[in-house]
């Protein structure tokens, strides 16, 4: 067998799908020919070729199974067998080895009849010896042999040895000579390791080493004394053959082995699982040789230096000492491990200087990773052994060795947990327990450190090491030891309360259960974890420690829980005692969902006892204030409710019976409760709750049952109904979705109970009956009523959902008025609504609906129909064509109906097209057909029009509306029923033709190199034009004047869209006729099929418009996919050429490829785009490459050939044009989710032409390389999180390099330059290679260590450190910034403290490097301190080197008397400070900046949480600590009060601003933590610095403590995910009443703007509602002129009331200048001004009311600030304000505020209901607290709609008594608020119609409100008859018109009355001729309305109908204007 003949059985497949498409077994000619000659059977030939000719591994697979069920059943001919053995074994060794054969052919032989099994072995041995002897002279016979060969050996062995039993016994026959020759190889492969630098080759050489220790490893195993795994007899032949000479081969091979092996051990980058598998084969060798050989290894283990015959440099590295500890307790009995051994002063077991070896590793904390990793590791497998002995109390066989390695070689003994039936002698037993108590608890506080551990590795095998010594513990306890458990509870209890540790500990004490549970209450006892606090810590402590203290909860609260049958006692304590803390814990979770372990918790503990829980939930809440008459808070009720319907699931309350049910109790709104547990009172309220989480739970109660036929009761068919009220209008998705999926369930049970009822002959309740009847009429009402106009589209959806859902669910029971004819005009309506979702829904109801409801019977409605569908279709309004073709597929639904032929019949002569007699009543495809035909015509006219004049296309038809409309009829026909058809055939023949011909209408357009044209204001030049020569020019109508370029465009663009996808529906669905014969089946010719694909390739080639290309995109994509699935069929082309359709996707490729390489030539006519990311080649390429089917592989694949192809080209093979082409193919092609894996295996490659491409000089290149690097490393890495946008996505450089080996050394070499090609001057001109590193940095910014990093590879990161902190040294400032962002990521925490002090050393060397050098070094020292920063908090050490080092660095600082200092140097040198003193000093993150790839989060669990760190005062800091800060606190002060001065001029200023800011940011961090008291005189000098930037950092500071937020500077991103700091009421307290920083902050406010910073301005406005003293101060400091003269000064109080309006209207006059901007702090500012009098002049008793004046303007201010023209943040503070008790009091209580104006009490209530439609759900929901102001709300939060129903009766009620005619005047601007804005939004322009922004308020439903505010207007008319006709104040009538219309004006002599009003409203209805007379549902007039009207008009014609209603007015006098 030659080496080309056989693969490598070691290489790996790279995917899942390549594995099941693993390659066919080739075996050579030559072999073949060999067998088959010496083969006399020919059947066995013939099967021997058979099987070299199939092309799947299945097949071949298959036959190998049959041919061994042939010929190893019997041996009658020995030929043919021996034949088919050795061709199996050929099959075998040719294999890859996750090959399916590799596999079954050991299998098949040894399943061989037993006779068979010794020739077996003895032709497995022959073909064995071939093998290694062809391998042995293809490496001898060549002068520089490569190991191909030897490696194709080593892996066979490996594989053989492992799995194969009779192929381990044919090698064992050659022992000596395989052994001898994996010796050797070992050696070859140690050779190369010696001289081979590669990283990426010495990796591939570490695995070959691996190989080659496993195989001697494996052989050496199978010589254990008859342990080996034979199945012949211990006297077989081949045994003796194999072990005669066993000794002689070892002294002859040994020597050669034990150096290999120690010169491999002493290998520095050797990989761990490479050293430890090296180390296994040394082991056991030595006891192969001799019984103690291995005695010396047991001292280099334990670090003793004994004389011996290996070297003495084993002991000393910690690898190797390692890797000896882990072979010799994977090699060694656990007899041997346990017995001492001399030669020592003290008589230690190998066992016990083992673990004090491992010991010594763990506790230096080594710098390698890998080290912790394999400590932990064996560690832990030491603890389980001796709780095996210990437990167990006998060593068997099954403990004779630890089996420690990880995916070690079995080594022939039984497995750990395998039963052994012999014992050793106590005094093993005795061995491991004596020296468990005398190390035992040494081990603890390792395991504690482990646990803690920052690598996941680690701390996954410390909690199992956890959990052994808790076992350990426990049994030694039972057994009368109590000292380790003592020892165990000791170390437990010092343990913190945020340590993972303990929880971990207990845990495992609690998982074994049993008797077990005593001593884990026992061990929880003494650490103080009780429940309650295992809940604290599990619901809201720490993120790291949460679930760990939840499944100590969860294991504990399992131990202690009494049986099902337990006395209720028993159960009754166990709730008490762990329920209880869980629900209070669900309860500490506020508003937030929580957590979701706890939501576990809870349906464990309802799965044990539901009614107990539920009883205890219900108990709980009454506790808390849970009564009927005492409110509960939304977490209260949410856990309830949670409990509650957890318990219902599991039968808690099957029994009880509803106490609404009763027959005498009619009204359950108020009467009864829930099964006798709940009010129904408070459910209903829960109903209506502001929590979308409560709401659900009501509705869950009540939809939800243990039985899915136990019938719903009356009372939870009525929360059901206002709960489902009241979710309606929701807006979040996953909510409707819950809301959907529960009424599902509802509707589900209602069926099923009635059906089970049925089914039982039973009768159900006639209350019962009546109470389902009754909801599903409200449910079918109330879903048709929701479709009302201007309802919002939550509240569409979800009716049309609902409508849905009863006919699909409910069927026959359906409600019968659900297909009453009233409904249809509504569904009607909503086939124009703007989301296709809700048409498709709507269009489905409609066609269930009976046809004599649909009036499709009528021809005048179906004309109505059609003639509407043909305007919309024609309208340029994309969303009018969706539905003109929706129209159209609802005509056409009912082909058994005379009318609907008769409308088609209609638009052919209306529109004079050619008519057809077809008419074939019934037949839906003749229908179709028909349709098609007619509406074919017409696009042919409309397309001869476009020819003629695009613009005039634009205004008369622009094509794509009935494109639109024919692509959406096809999709509804069956194409297979009519492929026989020949008029079919036609018909699709004439659409294809003029589907082409649209498109080269509007081809110039969209092939334009700028087809977006001009903007709409530059067509204003053209129109004058044409006007001023309107005789010479009549190219162009009139009606064309007003076309802009974006119309023609969107006509343009949206046309080639519809054709394609048009043309792709097509070839996707219609059948292909393969001739042109009469009688041939099939609807699109070949060559039709050939041309269509001509057509999308010219497109893509040339379109230019990104939505046109996409969109053709799609239906190439269809076409491509309907050829790769056709047969072998031919196409003779005109050209004569014979061409396979499946063929041309191919052929298409390659002639596309052609035209790449060679850019600048013509292809189909036109030159490719190389703008614009070159168009739409690469979606073309694209395309092709993604219909590829997945079967097609191998040579016949055109992915690879293309892939090669482009990649050779991105490489620069080729013109500048070429490259760039290939770039955006290669970019799009990785884009394609489709061909995810596809890519996978050229990612690695992709990514160093992306790199390659960076570099080039070509600007096009460069460009095109970059955004592919961009989607490369989004491939590489994953998508980045939206919620965590500013964390990167992350990967270990372990699995990262796996993937891609070979990137490793190309990083390497992209990085390597940078330490010489940078400029060491620091006035060198910037390096022309400054871009090159950045790429490669982008990378590794994005990896970081993994814990199994040097475990079984050596692709290490510690490798690029230097590197990457060379660029330190660049010029470039982004490079170096760059730089420090990826060195964080590649160190590792045991390594950081080195790296750190190092840089910190070299930047502060005043004798070396440049000053860039220096900024760079501690740039990166700020990125390694924000990663590390708790780990310097806990380094003592490292704290006392940098204290040390603080003192030679001062020097970096700017100091005035050194005029050479650098100001960038100094600024980061002030960021290593407050780095340094935000870690050293305790003070949690005041303002450190967050680095842009966070990576935190990889080491969070290792490190402190922030909420755990005390915040340190300046009593607690070390006075040492203490002093050296002081020290810098006063030189950074001394230095910012140098700059104020003079004596700082010749500083050079670059860099100075940003210095300025960073040291403020550090003096006042500083200072706060060190001299609190100073801060407040501080911060009043620095906030009237001249420097605008320290002021505003002071300002900053200030406000920032308040807000309890990390301070950012203003170029530093904020992010919404911040961790909120903990407050500190001391400093808080200290500025508030710091009357000074009040002082300095009131003059600054007072400042003129251009004097003022606008951000410091605004900090100012900012902490007006957290300093109160401001404004005492600003009524002393405000200009005379602004105060009244008659307020006297001596008395502050008086001052205040008297000067309190001033202050308001300086406020309010400040807030109109920027309300955006300023407006929310000065509104917050208010509810301060007016409810906190004590602490402006420490008076309670006076008044703070405003005077009329005042409190108009400020409700004026108010009511135009809730207007959605402002800013979300003002609208929010406007809600904080209304709401806030000061001035909700006006709005609630106006008498007893002595209001004198009413007018402004309405202008509050205004804004009230403003902001209870606010399009933001927090604005809204803050607005409804109101509500919580009246009983009526029961104290419960309200949502919006439910809070608006209380407050306007309330409004109605409160200023009624003040003036009835105003509150009218303001029901009646209620009503028809914005209506000039509402309605004329209809008539806007032609461009606006088109180019809509969707800017309106997505939630608002006026309807709603105006009904409301109609009902209580009707009402006070009733009772006050003289209103509507009453004059309005003039200042009354205005504000109302001004609401109502934006820029009405009033006509002189109108009467200003609330009637005039209505005539107003009515006049502009009518003169816009909108018919406003309320028309009957059933009428043909209403379903002419639901198709004409828009729905904006249908909204004003509704609320002027309620305003006339609620005012009387006789609606007959309206009449319909004439026109």
């Amino acid at each position: 067998m030659t080496k080309s003949t056989r693969n490598d059985p070691s290489k790996t497949l790279t995917s899942t799908k390549e594995r099941k498409r693993a390659n066919v077994v080739r075996v050579s000619t030559d072999c073949v020919e060999k067998l088959v000659s010496s083969v006399v059977d020919v059947a066995l030939q013939d099967d021997i070729i058979k099987f070299c000719s199939l092309s799947s591994v299945e097949e071949q697979l298959k036959l190998i199974k049959c041919m061994c069920g042939s010929y190893l059943k019997t041996t009658e001919s020995q030929e043919s067998y021996r034949a088919f053995v050795k061709f199996t074994v050929e099959i075998y060794l040719c294999s890859e080895s996750k090959n399916p054969i590799k596999s079954a052919v050991p299998r098949l032989l040894t399943s061989a009849p037993a006779s068979l099994h010794s020739d077996i072995v003895k032709t497995l041995s022959e073909c064995f010896a071939g093998m290694l002897a062809s391998a042995q002279n293809e490496f001898d016979s060549v002068a520089s042999p490569t190991t191909n060969a030897m490696d194709i050996v080593v892996s066979n062995v490996v594989i053989i040895a492992s799995n194969f039993i009779l192929g381990t016994q044919a090698i064992m026959i050659h022992f000596k000579s395989f052994l001898m020759f994996l010796v050797r190889s070992l050696e070859v492969y140690l050779g190369a390791l010696k001289t081979e630098r590669a990283a990426s080759v010495r990796e591939d050489l570490h695995r070959k080493v691996h190989n080659a220790a496993r195989a001697i490893l494996l052989l050496l195993q199978c010589c254990h004394n008859g342990k080996g795994k034979f199945v012949c007899s211990p006297d077989s032949d081949l045994i003796q053959t194999t072990t005669g000479g066993l000794t002689n081969v070892l002294e002859e091979v040994g020597p050669l082995l034990q150096h290999a092996l120690c010169q491999l051990l002493m290998q520095e980058e050797l990989p761990l699982d490479v050293r430890n598998t090296c180390a296994l084969t040394l082991i056991s060798y030595c006891t192969l040789l001799t019984s103690k050989s291995w005695r010396q290894l047991v001292f280099l283990a334990g670090g003793q230096d004994v004389p011996g015959c290996f070297p003495a440099i084993l002991g000393t590295t910690e690898l190797a000492r390692l890797s000896l500890c882990v072979g010799l307790l994977g090699s060694l009995p656990v007899a041997d491990l346990a017995a001492p051994i001399g030669c020592l002063p003290v008589e230690k077991s190998p066992l016990r200087m083992i673990l004090e070896s491992l010991l010594v590793l763990a506790n230096k904390k080594p710098s390698q990773p890998i080290l912790e990793l394999g400590t932990a590791r064996a560690i832990g497998q030491i603890l389980r052994v001796v709780s095996s002995v210990i437990s167990v109390n006998e060593v068997g066989s099954q403990f004779r060795s630890l089996g420690l390695h990880e995916g070690q070689i079995s080594d022939g003994y039984p497995d750990e947990d395998a039963s052994g039936d012999g014992t050793e002698d106590a005094s093993v037993t005795d061995a491991v327990r004596a020296l468990f108590l005398d190390t035992g608890p040494s081990v603890l506080p390792v395991l504690w450190m482990q646990v803690e551990h920052s690598m996941d590795a680690v701390r996954h095998t410390a909690r199992g090491a956890i959990q052994s010594f808790v076992s350990i513990a426990e049994a030694l306890e039972s057994k009368g030891e109590p000292r380790p458990a003592a020892a165990l509870r000791a170390s437990l209890a010092e343990l913190a309360s945020f340590r993972r540790a303990r929880y971990l500990a207990l845990a495992a004490a609690a998982a074994a259960g049993g008797g077990r549970a005593a001593f884990a209450g026992a061990l929880a006892e003494a650490a103080g974890a009780t429940p309650a606090a295992l809940m604290a810590a599990a619901a809201g402590g720490d993120a790291a420690v949460r679930p760990h203290a939840a499944a100590a909860f969860e294991a504990l609260q399992a131990a202690e829980a009494p049986p099902a049958s337990a006395a209720a006692d028993a159960q009754q304590r166990w709730l008490r005692r762990w329920v209880r803390p869980l629900l209070e814990g669900l309860t500490a979770a506020g508003d937030a969902a929580p957590p979701p372990e706890l939501e576990g918790l809870v349906a464990k503990a309802v799965a044990r006892f539901p009614s107990g829980v539920a009883a205890l939930a219900l108990e709980t809440s009454a506790s808390a204030g849970g009564g009927d008459a005492q409110p509960l808070a939304p977490a209260r009720l949410r856990t309830l409710l949670l409990c509650l319907c957890a318990a219902r699931r599991h039968g808690a309350f099957d029994d009880a019976e509803d106490h609404g049910d009763e027959d005498d109790v009619d009204d359950v709104d108020v009467a009864g409760s829930w099964k006798g547990v709940l009010s129904y009172e408070l459910l209903l309220r829960c109903a209506a709750h502001a929590s979308d989480e409560v709401r659900l739970g009501a509705l869950a109660l009540a939809a939800e049952a243990h039985r899915s036929t136990e019938a719903p009761s009356r009372g939870e068919l009525r929360v059901a109904r206002a709960a489902l009220a009241h979710l309606a209008a929701t807006q979040a998705p996953a909510t409707r979705q819950r809301t959907a999926a529960l009424l599902q369930r509802l509707l589900q049970r209602l069926r099923a109970s009635a059906s089970g009822a049925a089914r039982r002959r039973q009768r159900r309740p006639a209350a019962l009956a009546r109470a389902a009847a009754a909801f599903l009429r409200w449910l079918h009402a109330f879903a048709l009523a929701s479709l009302f106009p201007g309802a919002n589209f939550g509240r569409r959806t979800f009716a049309l959902w609902v409508l849905r859902l009863m006919t699909e669910e409910l069927g026959d029971e359906a409600p019968p008025e659900l297909w009453e004819t009233c409904n249809v005009p509504l569904l009607l309506e909503a086939l124009r609504d703007p989301y296709e979702n809700n048409k498709s829904c709507a269009l489905l109801l409609l066609r269930r609906f009976p046809t004599k409801v649909l009036h499709v019977q009528d021809k005048s409605f179906t004309v109505l129909v059609m003639g509407t569908c043909l305007a919309l279709a024609r309208s340029i309004r994309p969303a009018d064509t969706v539905t003109a073709a929706y129209l159209l597929r609802f005509l056409v639904s009912f082909p058994e109906e005379e009318a609907v032929w008769a409308s088609i019949e209609w638009m052919e002569q209306q529109y004079m097209l050619p008519a057809t007699d077809q008419v074939n009543i019934g037949n839906k495809t003749a229908l179709h057909c028909r349709t098609i035909k007619a509406f074919t015509s017409l696009l042919t006219r409309q397309v001869n029009v476009a020819k003629t004049n695009i613009m005039a296309a634009v205004v008369e038809g622009p094509m794509y509306g009935i494109l639109l409309c024919l692509r959406l009829l096809l999709e509804d026909c069956d194409l297979q029923l009519v492929a026989d058809e020949a008029e079919w055939h036609v018909t699709f023949t004439r659409l294809i033709d003029v589907c082409y011909a649209a498109v080269a209408a509007v081809e110039l357009v969209v092939n334009s190199a700028s087809p977006e044209g001009h903007l709409p204001m530059d067509a204003q030049l053209f129109t004058d034009l044409q006007r001023n020569n309107a005789e010479s020019m009549n190219l162009i109508s009139p009606s064309c004047a007003n076309v802009t370029a974006q119309q023609v465009l969107l006509c343009s663009w949206r046309t080639v869209k519809e054709t394609s996808l048009l043309l792709g529906c097509l070839a996707a669905r219609a059948p292909i006729r393969e001739t042109s014969e009469a009688g041939d089946k099939g609807l699109i010719g070949e060559e039709q099929i050939f041309v269509m694909g001509q057509h999308f390739l010219r497109l893509l080639a040339e379109v230019k418009h990104r939505g046109a290309f996409e969109q053709v995109y799609v239906g190439f994509t269809q076409l491509c996919s309907k050829l790769w699935s056709l047969g072998k069929k031919t196409l003779q082309h005109d050209s004569g050429d014979n061409v396979a359709l499946h063929e041309l996707p191919a052929n298409w490729l390659n002639e596309l490829l052609k035209m790449v390489s060679s850019a600048g030539d013509s292809y189909i006519g036109t030159a490719l785009c190389v703008t614009r990311r070159s168009a739409g080649v690469p979606f073309l390429v694209q395309a092709l490459l993604a219909t590829e089917p997945s079967s097609v592989t191998g040579e016949t694949s055109v992915f690879p050939r293309c892939m090669e192809k482009l990649l050779h080209l991105a490489e620069g093979n080729g013109s500048v044009e070429a490259c760039t082409h290939a770039l955006n193919i290669l970019r799009a092609v990785f884009r394609s989710s489709i061909l995810v894996e596809r890519t996978a295996p050229y990612l690695a490659n992709a990514v160093k032409v992306a790199v390659h491409g960076c570099h080039v000089d070509t600007w096009s290149v460069r460009n095109s390389a970059t955004l592919l690097f961009s989607v490369l490393v989004t491939r590489l890495f994953g998508v980045p999180s939206v919620r965590d946008r500013h964390r990167l996505k992350r990967m270990t450089g372990r699995l990262f390099f796996h993937q891609h080996p070979t990137l490793y050394d190309f990083l390497l070499a992209e990085l390597t330059p940078s330490q010489t090609a940078f400029p060491n001057s620091a006035s060198s001109a910037p390096s022309p290679d400054s871009f090159e590193p950045f790429p490669a940095l982008l990378v590794l910014s994005r990896l970081y260590p993994s814990a199994l990093e040097g475990m079984d590879s050596n692709l290490q990161l510690s490798r690029f450190i230097p590197l990457v902190s060379a660029c330190a040294n660049c010029s470039s400032e982004r490079i170096r910034a760059l730089a420090a962002r990826a060195l964080a990521p590649l160190v590792a925490p045991t390594a950081w403290p080195s790296l750190l002090m190092s840089l910190l050393e070299t930047a502060a060397a005043s004798d070396f490097g440049t000053w860039n050098m220096r900024r760079g070094l501690l740039l990166q020292v700020v990125s390694l301190l924000q990663t590390f920063s708790t780990h310097l908090a806990q380094d003592i050490s490292l704290q006392n080197k940098i204290s040390t080092w603080l003192n030679s660095s001062e020097w970096l600082l700017v100091l005035p008397q050194h005029k050479t200092a650098s100001f960038p140097v100094a600024e980061a040198y002030i960021q290593v400070l407050q780095g340094l003193a935000n870690a050293i000093l305790g003070q949690i993150v005041i303002g450190c900046n967050k680095p842009e790839n966070d990576i935190t989060d990889v080491y969070e669990e290792n490190s402190v949480s922030l909420k755990e760190v005390e915040r340190n005062d300046s009593t607690k800091i070390n006075p040492e600590i203490k002093t050296r800060w002081m020290r810098v606190q006063s030189i950074v002060r001394n230095i910012i009060e140098e700059f104020q001065s003079s004596i700082s001029s010749f500083i050079p200023e670059t860099g100075r601003c940003l210095y300025e800011m960073r040291a403020t940011q550090l003096l006042l961090t500083l200072t706060r933590t060190l001299v609190p008291s100073e801060l407040p005189s501080l911060l009043s000098d620095l906030v009237l610095c001249h420097s605008s930037e320290i002021a505003h950092i002071s300002l900053c500071f200030v406000l920032h403590t308040f807000k309890h937020i990390p301070l950012r500077l203003p170029f530093e991103e904020e992010y919404d995910d911040e961790e909120e700091l903990p407050s500190d009421d001391a400093v808080e307290k200290t500025l508030k009443e710091s009357s000074s920083l009040s002082h300095s902050i009131a003059r600054l406010l007072l400042l003129p703007e251009d004097q003022l910073l606008p951000d410091c301005r605004l900090c100012c406005f900012q902490l007006l509602q957290h300093l109160p003293l401001i404004v005492p101060w600003l009524i002393q400091l405000l200009p005379s002129s602004l105060l009244s003269e008659e307020n006297d000064a001596s008395d502050s109080g008086k001052q205040l009331r008297s000067y309190r309006g001033e202050i308001t209207q300086w406020l309010l006059k400040e807030c109109d200048t920027d309300p955006d901007r300023v407006g929310p702090s000065i509104v917050a500012s208010f509810s301060v001004l007016f409810s906190e009098p004590k602490g402006f002049c420490g008076n309670n008793d006076f008044d703070v009311s405003l005077n009329a004046n005042d409190l108009l303007n400020l409700s004026i201010t108010i009511e135009t600030a809730s207007s959605p023209e402002y800013s979300v943040e003002l609208r929010y503070a406007i809600a904080c304000l209304v709401t806030s008790p000061s001035v909700s009091q006006y709005l609630l209580h106006p008498l007893k505020k002595k209001v004198t104006n009413p007018l402004a009490i309405c202008h509050l209530w205004s804004a009230v209901v403003l902001l209870l439609d606010d399009d933001n759900p927090e604005v809204r929901q803050q607005a409804a607290t109101l509500v919580l102001q009246l009983p009526e709300s029961g104290n419960l939060p309200m949502m919006e709609a439910k809070a608006r129903e209380i407050l306007v009766p309330t409004f109605v009620k409160t200023v009624t008594r003040i003036s009835p005619l105003l509150t009218a005047a303001t029901l009646t601007m209620w009503i028809l608020h914005n209506f000039n804005v509402t309605f004329n939004k209809e008539f806007d322009s032609l461009e606006e119609q088109v180019f809509e922004q969707s800017e309106a308020n997505d939630f608002e439903e006026p309807a709603l409100l105006a009904k409301l505010a109609s009902s209580a207007l009707c009402l006070l008319i009733t009772e006050n008859p003289n209103l509507a006709n009453s004059l309005l104040p003039p200042e009354v009538y205005s504000w109302l018109i001004t609401q109502c219309w934006d820029e009405f004006v009033s006509q002189e002599g109108e009467s200003m009355s609330l009637q005039a009003v209505a005539w107003l409203a009515e006049k502009q209805l009518l003169a816009m001729g909108v018919e406003v007379r309320p028309v009957d549902c059933t009428s043909f007039a209403a379903l002419k309305q639901s198709l004409h009207v828009p729905a904006r008009t249908r909204l004003a014609a509704l609320r002027l109908q309620l305003l006339q209603k609620a005012l009387g007015l006789p609606m007959a006098a309206l009449k319909p204007s004439s026109s």
